[in-house]
């Protein structure tokens, strides 16, 4: 169970979800997500946008990690409920 926002992801590489490597984008885009919200006055627009230029792709990889979880979540659960069809148990 994960301890802090931060934790959260190492959960995720435990189980599978992300790769180390991926893990050290997470926590780079978690730390720049708390500086928007906690200090958004003070944001550098040409930081800004330059991490935008440079880690969009970022969220692209984030969503095909999801989506493949997601995927293997239900193929789990399909695999779960046709067993249980079989055996009659509801």
């Amino acid at each position: 169970m994960p301890e802090d926002y931060g934790d959260t992801f190492k959960v995720m590489v435990e189980i599978v979800a992300f790769t180390e490597e991926f893990l050290k984008n997470l926590f780079e885009m978690a730390k720049f997500r708390n500086r928007l919200i906690n200090l958004c006055c003070t944001i550098d627009k040409k930081e800004l946008y330059q991490i935008l230029q440079d880690n969009l792709s970022d969220f692209n990889k984030l969503l095909q990690y999801l989506e493949s979880l997601s995927a293997k979540r239900l193929n789990n659960c399909l695999k779960i409920k046709k067993q249980l069809e079989e055996k009659k148990i509801y």
